[in-house]
């Protein structure tokens, strides 16, 4: 109903009571949506969708390869909103990927003509740099995703003190995910590049997605450094700094390249990115000097929030947030005063950890 007033012009003063009742309901009814996942994961478990090909596919007397495709499709859609649940609401996971046994989802053109194709597991793909379909890059964006943000929402401070790096557990999980975030945006598969898939949404989500668990990986990698520079090596803060803009415009120039951006806001995932870009790009830009590029970049993305805040609750949410940092580092902008500050904001689990990784400037050389 929430989502149905803000498309009207008539009801759109409604959308936020809306919204917020069925908070109250979603609270009241302790939490329907997460025993709604839990029971779709438990129902496919209990079929045995999460072990198809432990020991080979069992397809019995009637179940050809489409009907098993049908099976590995249905246990990976689940697994991908277990993965991105979790991450944005801060659950823990109820799915193990290490007890998975069920192949990667094979190429459409494969699944529609009924042909059938190898694929490998999880965690042999990311391995391998053998080709993958677009739903398998959805895929495997949902896991680096989800364990780039439980990784970085890792509190263990209290046992980095007089670790070596090398042996630190955090940083050796931190150059684990960054290895793999490099290597699966090197080995994107033909119809997962951009700008050739522009028209595609499914590979603009995976190229946003990929690039925001970068960003928040090297924020967070950032944040660390700056509670202890004791052992760690000189270069390790240069290096995490240099792949936060370049994430950053990517996503920027995505943004730029996608012909129905309204549609693809409608994603709350893709609002997050672009939030993700705009702390990276409010971090470089000088208060003296807010119509430099960065400022530009920073503008860009804010008014696209505010422009779609008017239909779409999370990007006005995110479009308050970016406002209210700006006013904390004194940047100014065109698009500020076309957000429309909320006094109550939405209540979003994941920003309370990207608050925690902001960082004033200056901070570092």
């Amino acid at each position: 109903m929430a989502s149905a007033a803000e498309t009207s012009d008539a009801y759109r003063h409604l959308g936020m009571v809306f919204y917020k009742r069925a908070v109250k309901y979603l609270q009241d009814d302790h939490l329907g949506a997460s025993i709604t996942l839990c029971s779709a994961i438990r129902a496919a478990q209990m079929l045995n969708l999460h072990q198809i090909d432990a020991k080979g596919p069992d397809r019995g007397q009637n179940v050809d390869w489409i009907g098993v495709e049908e099976r590995r499709r249905t246990w990976w859609t689940i697994f991908c909103y277990d993965r991105f649940t979790c991450a944005t609401t801060g659950w823990p996971a109820l799915i193990h990927d290490h007890n998975i046994k069920t192949r990667l989802p094979a190429s459409e053109k494969a699944y529609e003509n009924g042909q059938e194709e190898n694929t490998r597991f999880l965690g042999d793909q990311l391995l391998e740099s053998e080709q993958h379909s677009t739903f398998a890059g959805a895929v495997l964006a949902a896991h680096i995703f989800h364990r780039t943000i439980e990784h970085t929402g890792t509190n263990n401070s209290q046992d980095q003190e007089g670790q070596d790096f090398n042996s630190d557990l955090y940083w050796q999980r931190h150059k684990g995910i960054d290895n793999d975030l490099k290597f699966m945006l090197l080995m994107l598969p033909k119809n997962l590049c951009l700008p050739a898939n522009y028209r595609t949404h499914n590979a603009i989500f995976v190229n946003v997605m990929l690039q925001t668990a970068t960003i928040c990986l090297h924020r967070a990698a950032l944040w660390r450094m700056k509670s202890n520079l004791q052992g760690l090596p000189s270069y390790l803060i240069r290096l995490s700094q240099d792949r936060l803009l370049p994430a950053a415009e990517e996503i920027l120039n995505i943004f730029r390249m996608v012909p129905d951006l309204g549609a693809t806001f409608t994603n709350p995932l893709i609002c997050f990115a672009a939030y993700m870009a705009a702390l990276v790009f409010m971090a470089s830009t000088s208060p003296t000097e807010p119509n430099g590029e960065h400022g530009q970049n920073l503008d860009f993305i804010l008014k696209i929030l505010a422009a779609f805040g008017n239909t779409n609750l999370v990007a006005d949410a995110l479009a308050n947030e970016i406002v209210k940092e700006m006013k904390q580092c004194d940047i100014s902008s065109p698009s500020m005063n076309k957000v429309n500050l909320q006094e109550t904001p939405l209540d979003i689990p994941l920003l309370a950890t990207q608050r925690l990784y902001s960082y004033p400037q200056g901070s570092f050389p």
